[in-house]
């Protein structure tokens, strides 16, 4: 079994038995990594013991970014495309590495290098399919992130479905910390 997009033509019932197997196969694939997070931070436990030296972890993992009400902030807009928005954040001990991971709401987003004379923007550009399927992608450059967002929408869904460079505090303070969270793991500063 595998994770995999639905057919739109099967029946309800076989959409509703993939969709179950699939959780499962989520749900045990989650229990294995936290195993592996604990095992881990165990092994580091015991090195310290056993040197008597503390031994720094090279990544950080699961940090949220711009979560809270004193970090949301640190979002700033970069550039406005049409149906999307590049937006960045600078994390202070972020060093860019093959590794790097960035999630959208538990979701795994496509990292893009930015090849030598590129910008962000350029490395960052979508198609309209990409916008319809919220293929989402992002990218780094020294300690800052960028990312992309959805930027158009009905009105009502705004800070939910969509932010824009013009929203209110409010409107990004639900966007950044009540209806999302971006959340990273990272090579990090030792």
């Amino acid at each position: 079994m595998s994770i995999y997009k639905l057919n739109s033509n099967d029946t309800t019932t076989h959409k509703i038995s993939d969709l179950n197997d699939m959780v499962i196969e989520v749900s045990g694939q989650t229990a294995n990594s936290t195993m592996d997070e604990v095992e881990i931070a165990e092994l580091y436990t015991q090195l310290a013991a056993l040197s008597g030296f503390s031994i720094e972890r090279k990544y950080s993992r699961n940090q949220y970014l711009g979560h809270t009400l004193g970090t949301y902030t640190g979002w700033t807009h970069a550039h406005e495309k049409t149906g999307y928005s590049i937006w960045s954040i600078t994390v202070a001990d972020y060093i860019d590495n093959i590794n790097n991971q960035l999630y959208f709401d538990d979701r795994l987003l496509e990292k893009v290098d930015i090849e030598s004379g590129e910008t962000e923007e350029d490395a960052l550009a979508l198609t309209n399919q990409e916008i319809l399927d919220e293929s989402w992608k992002w990218c780094s450059n020294g300690t800052t992130i960028y990312i992309t967002i959805r930027n158009a929408g009905n009105t009502s869904y705004e800070g939910n479905y969509y932010i824009t460079a013009s929203s209110s505090a409010t409107n990004k303070q639900n966007f950044f910390i009540s209806n999302h969270e971006y959340k990273s793991n990272y090579r990090s500063v030792a």
